[in-house]
This record gives C-alpha cells, structure tokens and sequence, in this order.
C-alpha cells in the first residue's frame, strides 16, 4: 500500500464530512452553552443588594482543616448566626466544602429566607461544569461518528 493510498483514505467523503460535521456541532453547542449558561449573579441577590438586605454569617462552629478531615460519607454541617433588626437568626450548611468562617448573606423579603453568596459552591454547581464538558466534547464526536458510519456504509 503506498502512502498516498493511505492519504486517499483519510481524505474520503465519509471521513471529510464526519469531521465537517463533528467542527460545525461543536461550535454550535458553544454558542449554546453561551447564550444558555447560568448567570454568575443571582438576580435574586442583585434585588437584595438594591435593598440593602444584606447580613454577615458568623459561622459559630469552628472546624480545623488540618485536623478535621471528612469521610467518604460525611459532610461538613455548620450554623451561620446572622442578625436583622437586633434579632438574631441561623442560617444552616451542608455541603462538602470546608465552611469559611464569615459568609455574606442575602434576602429579599423574608429575613428567615436568606441565599448564600456565591462564594460555597454546591454539589450542583460543581456538577453542571462536568455535564456541559460531556456534552460539548462528547455529543459532537458521537454524531461525527454516526455520520462517517453512516456514509461508509453508504459508500459501499
């Protein structure tokens, strides 16, 4: 088999259009993951802040990163406290990130009903970054698979 041979095989229609579409999906899912991606700032936060309903959380439970280390199972569970008008409130946390020892909170009607600053990622939001890489990456090397496949067999 001669080079140019093999060369004539990379080149074939299949391939030419598996790669052509795998490079036009990819572009399109970017430009989707663009328009769609979550907003950074919370618009509910954003209406708090215009209304000045803004508190400091004092976490009341202090944890040693160096000593305290979690399980598999486990997570970190700590009580912020927080006061609204000379009254003194607690805003609980779950999650599996070391809890800082101040946190900003916010609210917009009801001073019970806080939401945490952006700062404490969650399970959620470190999780929507690996959806999306699957899907960016994935979904358009599978449809350029699909089409190489598909015109192979066509071919012949």
């Amino acid at each position: 088999m001669q080079p140019t041979d093999e060369l004539n095989n990379l080149m074939s229609p299949p391939i030419i259009a598996g790669v052509i579409t795998w490079l036009i999906t990819q572009a399109l899912l970017i430009v989707v993951m663009i328009k769609l991606k979550p907003h950074k700032k919370d618009y509910r936060i954003e209406k708090a802040k215009r209304l000045g309903h803004e508190v400091i959380g004092v976490n009341n439970v202090k944890y040693d990163a160096e000593n305290y280390r979690l399980r598999e199972d486990e997570r970190y569970r700590c009580e912020y406290v927080y006061s609204v008008n000379g009254e003194n409130m607690i805003y609980r946390y779950s999650g599996r990130n070391l809890p800082p020892k101040t946190i900003k909170l916010y609210y917009v009607d009801n001073p019970n009903r806080v939401i945490p600053e952006e700062s404490i990622p969650t399970w959620w939001r470190d999780m929507k970054g690996l959806f999306w890489g699957v899907i960016i990456y994935g979904a358009p090397l599978a449809l350029g698979a699909c089409v190489i496949i598909v015109l192979s067999n066509l071919q012949t």
